[in-house]
């Protein structure tokens, strides 16, 4: 299922405006660069309040060596984002441990569960296939 957090990019052609950025520009003038963003909506006209790299250019941006990147909010408000930012909380790290320890959990439940069985079976000298 495409994702559409961000319009739905996933399931069309297109590319992000930051991506676009990184794969027209020479990689030598990535490098501790400045990034640029204005979204404007469509339907009234207005700026993007809450505009936001999602991972995927967070990621190619890391990569590119952009230094900060400026996003402009109203015609005269900018947020300003320190990249190494993004590396140093990296949510995609959170999640990644987050779906790990899961993962251990159901393991040790499953074990738990396993040798609650083979006691059970041991205790009433059942056969044990395994």
């Amino acid at each position: 299922m495409p994702e559409t957090r961000h319009g739905g990019y996933d399931a069309c052609r297109s590319v992000h405006a930051e991506q676009n950025a990184i794969i027209s520009a020479p990689r030598k003038d990535m490098i501790n660069s400045e990034l640029y963003l204005a979204g404007i909506r469509k339907d009234t006209g207005e700026y993007e309040k809450d505009s936001d790299s999602c991972q995927q250019c967070k990621k190619m941006i890391i990569n590119a060596g952009i230094q900060r990147v400026i996003v402009r909010t109203q015609k005269d408000e900018y947020k300003i984002i320190n990249v190494e930012d993004w590396v140093k909380n990296d949510d995609l790290l959170e999640r990644k441990n987050y779906i790990l320890n899961l993962g251990k959990e159901a393991k040790n439940a499953k074990a738990n569960s396993c040798n609650s069985w083979k006691t059970k079976c041991a205790e009433n000298q059942h056969s044990l296939i395994t």
